[in-house]
């Protein structure tokens, strides 16, 4: 059966699935035929196992991906926090100059 799912090969290899590459067409660089892998082969008896990994590693990684992003957001809002902590304590130093010079 023909896999074609990013990182399939990752997968069929960490559960031990026996898998060969596909090579689904060529593709000329530089004057030279080179071949183009996309997805995994492997016996028909292993693809609900490997579609089932794929499909925790899908989760797993949309899980990460929203940490990620989150942890970001919070790092932005500080920023800001900080920003306009430092730009009241400015004003209230040069008691309003800044404001009027706006």
């Amino acid at each position: 059966v023909h896999i074609n799912q990013s990182g399939a090969a990752k997968a069929a290899k960490a559960l031990g699935i026996d898998f060969a590459r596909a090579v689904t067409r060529w593709e000329v660089k530089g004057g030279r035929y080179l071949p183009v892998e996309e997805g995994v082969l492997i016996a028909r008896e292993c693809e609900e196992a490997l579609l089932a990994a794929l499909a925790h590693q899908r989760e797993s990684d949309n899980e990460r991906r929203k940490e990620k992003r989150y942890k970001e957001l919070l790092t932005l809002w500080k920023r800001l926090g900080q920003h306009l902590m430092t730009r009241s304590f400015v004003d209230s130093v040069a008691k309003g100059v800044y404001q009027e010079k706006k």
